[in-house]
């Protein structure tokens, strides 16, 4: 079957903190750049679509690995290892507590990435059942009602992050050309599928600016959907190291 509103839950990274007083702490933060204006080129909608351009365009490793499944985080610089970008996309996992200790991210690096997020559009369907603009919008709303705030949880060396409804991403646009074979969709079952497909997402991403570097210890999930259907993810970044 191809890959369809698979929800991926990404990272978040925060400098770890002394013991202080609490105007040290706040000084020593790094906090989410601000999700109402631009960062590097890009508003938080247009990130969210590179995001999942990567994902979508990035050729698989050997045995089809990648990085959303990759559970070591070996991988995390795939497709980006020799990027002139500002940027560095984390991710996170398809279910499931995933632990990665091995990702690596250059120095002076911004990181993108989402909480939980989701994807809609036409790659891989029938022609019978290709869905319109409007039909992929309300496919991806729907997805989106059932990602509740209340169940994202982000901790950055040791220290939860609180009001994550504020990093919610709606109806961005995004088109990716999917490479040859194989792709993603070949690793996933669904061979064949080739071509320029465009799309929705919606989710919540966070964006921050370059962290020190050392490392970092990174724990997030969230859930997607409701009854039979819900999804839980968790994913640990032990260490995130910046060099």
């Amino acid at each position: 079957m191809p890959i369809r509103n698979f929800p991926l839950l990404g990272a978040m990274s925060f400098l770890a903190l002394s013991c202080g007083s609490e105007d040290e702490d706040a000084k020593s933060t790094i906090l989410p750049l601000d999700p109402s204006t631009r960062h590097y080129g890009g508003t938080y909608s247009d990130w969210a679509a590179e995001w999942w351009r990567w994902v979508y365009e990035t050729p698989p490793a050997a045995d089809c690995a990648e990085p959303s499944g990759d559970v070591s985080g070996a991988l995390c610089s795939l497709g980006q290892a020799d990027s002139d970008s500002e940027v560095f996309f984390l991710t996170g996992t398809f279910g499931g507590s995933v632990r990665r200790k091995d990702c690596i991210v250059p120095e002076g690096k911004a990181l993108f990435f989402p909480l939980v997020t989701s994807s809609a559009d036409n790659a891989g369907e029938p022609e019978d059942s290709q869905q319109t603009d409007d039909q992929l919008r309300t496919r991806i709303d729907g997805e989106f009602a059932v990602m509740p705030p209340n169940e994202l949880f982000l901790s950055i060396d040791a220290r939860q992050i609180k009001h994550l409804d504020r990093y919610a991403v709606q109806r961005a646009r995004y088109e990716y050309t999917l490479p040859e074979s194989p792709n993603i969709y070949d690793c996933s079952g669904a061979p064949g599928i080739t071509g320029t497909f465009h799309g929705f997402t919606s989710g919540y991403f966070v964006m921050l600016p370059p962290l020190s570097p050392g490392e970092h210890e990174i724990e997030f999930g969230g859930v997607v959907g409701e009854g039979d259907d819900t999804f839980v993810t968790r994913s640990i970044y032990r260490p995130l190291t910046i060099e």
